[in-house]
């Protein structure tokens, strides 16, 4: 379901954004190298720039359902991410989850690191709605954070 997921929003995001070219993972090993030596790399699920310009955006989706008393794998997800920003360099990631009944988490301001500019937000998909135009709605807010940014 992970990919599944991630694909999804990968290929909304392609038709939501043009102009822009919306890269997802590569599964086999990863296209970024956080270390100098390009031993350390990483592979985000979603890479957004503009055409032959440097990225503007990593996403990267988390296809279960997530509560803030799950801290462990919270802070793994978001540490995950934050490596994203600096081995692409980019300055603002997004961590998109389903949301669900039984889901603690929310949708965030975008919160600034310490020690740098680059910032980091979550993003939740409705997956609870009953008609397709309510479901749309709420992806409908990756657009919205990404043309405030």
């Amino acid at each position: 379901m992970n990919l599944l997921f991630e694909k999804f929003i990968l290929n909304y995001l392609r038709k939501r954004f043009e102009g822009y070219l919306v890269k997802g993972a590569m599964r086999r090993g990863g296209p970024y190298s956080l270390d100098l030596t390009g031993q350390w790399t990483r592979n985000p699920d979603i890479v957004i720039k503009r055409t032959n310009k440097l990225p503007l955006l990593v996403m990267d989706a988390k296809y279960r359902v997530s509560t803030t008393e799950q801290q462990e794998e919270f802070t793994r997800d978001t540490d995950q991410l934050h490596s994203y920003t600096f081995a692409v360099g980019v300055q603002l990631d997004l961590l998109i989850y389903p949301k669900s009944e039984s889901s603690s988490i929310h949708d965030t301001e975008l919160r600034r690191t310490k020690g740098s500019s680059k910032e980091l937000g979550i993003r939740t998909i409705d997956l609870t709605k009953e008609t397709k135009e309510e479901f749309l709605e709420t992806v409908t807010g990756l657009w919205t954070m990404f043309v405030e940014f």
